[in-house]
């Protein structure tokens, strides 16, 4: 079995059976097919991952709740709340404090795509779906997380230069985009189609921003200690760890090797940096994993 986000999922060994020259088929656990409703000539959607399928189901009007009691929140709300979107539930029943509201608020307005408050009161708070999220395609989703996470950091090297706070605020402001477009990803995911390297990959690269808007907010405050000229190179880390995943290449794989090595030696006791050079490292272990 593997773990994704506190989930287990089974796996099982599962015979071919030959039903003539060009038909075989797999058997499915009459367990599973109860809990989901399924019946004899009711569809699934195959998937291919390189070594290995997965089946979701499609056409099926699921909906998921969950009532709970987060009235001694308060520093985790917002967090909390998020996961219960990413979770994938469609209807939230929520006990609250009157002073919670606002919060929940903010973060439906920032990230949750789709989900409205339809009940509030001073004690009880019912959120729920009230657009559907469309199948997606990750990659496209992805894809748009690079970009903006890319042009985000662009942003705050400019910043650097120009140490004007309301550049750094504009840095800031624009990473509740990067996470609108991770939490969509990470709650199709997975309610739709269980992928934990796409998952781990768009976690990584939502830290990566959160990164940034950190940096930006801190330089809000007093001048920031990091190094442009040093930013700079790793910035170019992130353009090539695009290109390994949308065009991978044994020679693309060989390059951004070399520039890792480097720039761990340039930024050698820039402890700021040499966080984001981890996580952006990181990232290469999952890319390789999906494209081998």
């Amino acid at each position: 079995m593997f773990i994704n986000k506190g989930t287990i999922y089974k796996q099982m060994k599962r015979k071919i059976i030959s039903l003539g020259k060009r038909t075989a088929v797999l058997t499915i656990p009459t367990a599973w097919m109860r809990e989901k409703n399924l019946n004899a000539g009711d569809f699934l959607e195959l998937e291919e991952h390189g070594n290995w399928l997965s089946l979701s189901l499609i056409g099926q009007q699921r909906e998921f709740s969950i009532e709970k009691d987060i009235t001694q929140l308060d520093r985790m709300l917002n967090r909390y709340i998020g996961a219960l979107y990413k979770g994938g539930y469609d209807k939230i029943k929520l006990k609250v404090h009157k002073k919670q509201i606002p919060s929940i608020q903010e973060t439906l307005k920032r990230t949750c795509v789709g989900f409205e408050m339809t009940k509030v009161t001073n004690t009880e708070v019912v959120i729920e779906r009230v657009a559907q999220i469309d199948r997606i395609e990750v990659d496209d989703f992805i894809k748009r997380i690079f970009f903006t996470l890319q042009s985000n950091a662009q942003d705050f090297l400019l910043a650097l230069y120009t140490k004007k706070k309301e550049d750094f605020v504009a840095v800031a402001e624009k990473d509740d985009q990067i996470n609108r477009l991770a939490d969509t990803v990470r709650r199709y995911l997975n309610k739709e189609q269980k992928d934990p390297l796409s998952y781990a990959l768009t976690e990584q690269l939502e830290n990566i921003g959160d990164w940034y808007k950190d940096q930006a907010k801190e330089a809000i405050e007093k001048p920031s200690r990091i190094s442009p000229e040093k930013l700079k190179i790793i910035n170019i880390m992130m353009e090539l760890l695009y290109e390994l995943y949308f065009a991978f290449s044994l020679d693309k794989l060989e390059t951004f090797g070399k520039m890792a090595k480097e720039t761990k030696q340039t930024i050698q006791g820039e402890e700021k940096l040499a966080s984001l050079f981890t996580m952006l490292f990181d990232i290469h272990g999952i890319i390789l994993t999906k494209r081998v």
